[in-house]
């Protein structure tokens, strides 16, 4: 290098500006002008590179709005925090020397997001697009009282970045405060708190597209403005509401016009399905602050300086409010001036609803957000949730489980860290277990009372504050429960009741346990079998007591439903038959066939605990509907040749134990005796039943049936038999019962098996049905 002349770092502009000359100069060597012609679409395509290096904005991205910082006139940035994997936490997260290289979220601004250009900037809010969404800024005056006729909102194209003046509110006297975005329908709204005049918040719309806004309409609080009324609205949020009335309710924090100007109330207002505001619906918000450890309930009094809140957001769930909060100077009211940014007084608190949702309760919960170092009071007045999961990649989302926030003094005095600050939302949170980043990647300068408000681009996420969960067991009748029946794919899950006429009572109730904080509701229904509706409710516990006149013999089912905020949840299903006293006899034809029948004999007498099966087919028909079919095991009885040929034991397998049982392919419900396990049978199933509220259709019905039997001895010269009676018992709609005896007996001879170990009835003779009267 020729120490003799003097160099110039040109940035992309000017060579872009060199690269554009007209090449006229005649003298010009050839090398330069081919080196021009080369130069100029490499530096095109550079610039254009650079435009849109952070554009557009991915899920998890954040901007920030500061005045301009160590005279660099950028009064915006993006941050790329979308993917926070490798994040550093407890130190700067983005300081040049960081490796492996690529790692760190640039600080990044395009062209002309500068205070020439945008002036003194604090608001932020991102639009809905699902891609390529814009930014727009408004003008403020916290940056030491500057800019105070300015009142304009800029809106910066998600694509190219270049920023647009869509709207400029002509102020005389101040500076706005924030603004939110917002879509009803198809209309694009943008809602700005105005410090001018009497202080209002202003609603402008998009009649394009976001393309041009005119004004809508202004709504001034019924305490703001005037001699008497000396409050201005600063911090905008905007909650969605459920149910019919209004769509949404505008949240906004007011600051006193008089010395020492803070007052930290919370007011909001509803607006209409047109995005007007409906001013009959002004309402103050209960915030208890008394959790707040070193405040007062009265309001956020700190002793160095005046705390205001600035900005607010809601969760996605809509149940959870947090706040950020701004420090103006100073704490002497002589001296204090109107909306300029001090330092070191402001927190960040999140706030609770109570229910139902809309309510204007709020408590302090207790996930802890420390702002900065010190005594965490740092808040520079900015806070924004993120879907995007803290020490995740870009592909990671959860509803509001990390929140940013803008910080002055994260580290001082080495290095110095002012910026954004990222945190999961917990009640353990530290500033050593937060990400930091640097507003400007510039650790050696102050960058005190210069910065701005911050805005996460969040992915859309169904996080409703109430949505369904499950049912706290089943249902109880005078506190006992209702044993269960069904469950499987085929069979659902019900808690059948009876009850003798005319003696129907008992308080029955049930509980179903929402996610989120909230409470189900519940409703309820009884119905007769022909469908008709018998009694309604929408309350629980039901006393069945003040129904019992209305439940005459008959199936009926009572069906509770559950619902969570606006989500219908799971139903419980009751069946309830009233049974007449004493039931008559029906008198119904009914014919039982056996069809087939096939046995498993062991002879392992190795194996205590072995046991054979006999399974039996039956066709069952009638022309009778009936809502009960059930079958037992009456009789039970083991013939042997000599005693020598019985196995000695007493396990449920050696009684006709009934393994399983089903009725048109519908599994029915095993009942007997559950004993401790002394084998590989630990229960003596004794019937087995299938009852419903839908008339069983038996014409004709196929019933299987498979029962445990002992097992025999090898000896050759063994005969064992079996003499068995099956019981079926048929209800028809009237609940009168008809029963059946199936009586046959069977051999259970090891000289007659064949591989892999079958027998088959003595002979059709043996089997016989019968009709009992009872």
């Amino acid at each position: 290098m020729n120490p003799s002349k003097a160099y110039r770092l040109y940035t992309v502009a000017d060579l872009l500006l060199i690269a554009s000359y007209p090449l006229k100069d005649k003298y010009t060597p050839m090398k330069n002008i081919i080196y021009k012609i080369f130069l100029l679409p490499a530096l095109v395509l550079f610039a254009t590179n650079m435009v849109k290096a952070q554009l557009p904005l991915a899920y998890g991205d954040a901007v920030a709005t500061h005045s301009p910082i160590q005279n660099s006139g950028v009064v915006l940035r993006t941050v790329k925090t979308s993917n926070t994997s490798t994040a550093t936490t407890g130190a700067n997260w983005n300081t040049p020397a960081m490796t492996p290289a690529g790692t760190k979220p640039s600080n990044w601004s395009a062209p002309g997001w500068t205070v020439q250009k945008l002036g003194s900037i604090f608001g932020v809010t991102i639009d809905d697009k699902t891609s390529a969404p814009n930014i727009y800024v408004s003008s403020t005056q916290i940056y030491g009282g500057s800019v105070l006729n300015q009142s304009k909102i800029f809106r910066i194209d998600g694509t190219s970045g270049i920023p647009t003046q869509i709207f400029d509110f002509l102020n005389k006297d101040r500076s706005l405060g924030n603004l939110k975005y917002l879509r009803i329908g198809t209309v694009e709204n943008i809602y700005v708190s105005n410090w001018d005049g009497a202080g209002s918040i202003n609603r402008i719309k998009s009649i394009n597209n976001g393309v041009t806004w005119t004004a809508a309409n202004t709504f001034v609080a019924k305490d703001s403005g005037g001699p008497l009324k000396n409050t201005m609205p600063y911090g905008i949020a905007i909650r969605k509401l459920s149910g019919t009335g209004n769509p949404y309710r505008l949240y906004y924090s007011r600051i006193s016009l008089l010395q020492p100007y803070s007052a930290n109330d919370i007011w909001s207002v509803e607006l209409d399905v047109n995005g007007d505001f409906d001013t009959a619906t002004e309402q103050m918000e209960t915030l208890n602050i008394s959790l707040m450890a070193g405040t007062s309930t009265a309001s956020f009094p700190y002793n160095n300086g005046i705390a205001v809140i600035s900005d607010m957001a809601f969760s996605e769930s809509k149940n959870s409010l947090l706040i950020g909060q701004q420090t103006w100077q100073n704490s002497n009211p002589a001296t204090s001036q109107f909306a300029v940014m001090g330092a070191h007084n402001s927190k960040v608190v999140e706030f609770d609803n109570q229910l139902p949702l809309g309510s204007h309760l709020w408590n302090v919960n207790t996930n802890l957000y420390p702002a900065g170092n010190g005594v965490n009071k740092n808040c520079a007045g900015g806070v924004s949730y993120s879907n995007n999961i803290m020490m995740k990649d870009e592909l990671s989302f959860a509803c509001d489980t990390t929140i940013w926030l803008s910080t002055d003094a994260m580290s001082a005095p080495n290095p110095l860290v002012y910026g954004i600050q990222g945190m999961r939302r917990s009640p353990t949170n530290t500033l050593w277990n937060s990400i930091w980043i640097d507003a400007d990647d510039n650790t050696t300068t102050w960058d005190k009372t210069r910065l701005g408000d911050v805005e996460v681009y969040k992915k859309p996420l169904n996080c409703s504050p109430c949505s369904c969960g499950s049912w706290q067991g089943g249902p109880t009748l005078g506190g006992t429960a209702i044993p269960a029946t069904g469950g499987t794919a085929a069979v659902p899950l019900t808690y059948p009741l009876q009850f003798i006429q005319g003696n129907v009572s008992g308080l029955l109730n049930a509980v179903y346990n929402c996610n989120g904080n909230c409470g189900a509701s519940y409703s309820w229904q009884i119905l007769a079998a022909s469908g008709v509706t018998v009694a309604t409710g929408t309350s629980l516990p039901l006393d069945l007591k003040q129904y019992n006149s209305k439940l005459n013999c008959g199936a009926y089912i009572l069906v509770i439903k559950a619902k969570c905020g606006d989500s219908e949840c799971e139903n419980l299903t009751i069946p309830i038959t009233i049974i007449c006293e004493p039931p008559s006899c029906c008198r119904a034809e009914i014919t039982i066939k056996q069809t087939a029948a096939s046995f498993n004999v062991v002879t392992n007498l190795a194996n205590p605990n072995a046991y054979s099966t006999g399974s039996g087919t039956f066709s069952i028909s009638t022309t009778t509907p009936m809502t009960e079919v059930r079958v037992s095991v009456e009789e039970f009885r083991l013939i042997a040749s000599s005693p020598n040929c019985l196995n000695c034991n007493n396990r449920p397998v050696t009684w006709g134990n009934i393994l399983s049982a089903s009725l048109n392919a519908q599994p029915m419900n095993l009942s007997g005796y559950i004993g401790p396990v002394t084998g590989s049978i630990a229960a003596d199933y004794r019937e087995a039943v299938l009852n419903s509220t839908v008339p069983i259709s038996l014409n004709p019905g196929i019933l299987n049936i498979k029962l445990s039997l002992p097992t025999v001895t090898e000896l050759s010269c063994c005969e064992v038999k079996v003499y068995l009676c099956l019981k079926f018992t048929f209800k028809d709609i009237n609940c009168r019962e008809c029963v059946q005896m199936v009586c046959g007996e069977f051999a259970l001879n090891p000289r007659k098996l064949t591989s892999p170990g079958t027998a088959t009835p003595i002979g059709p003779a043996h089997i016989k049905t019968f009709k009992v009267e009872h």
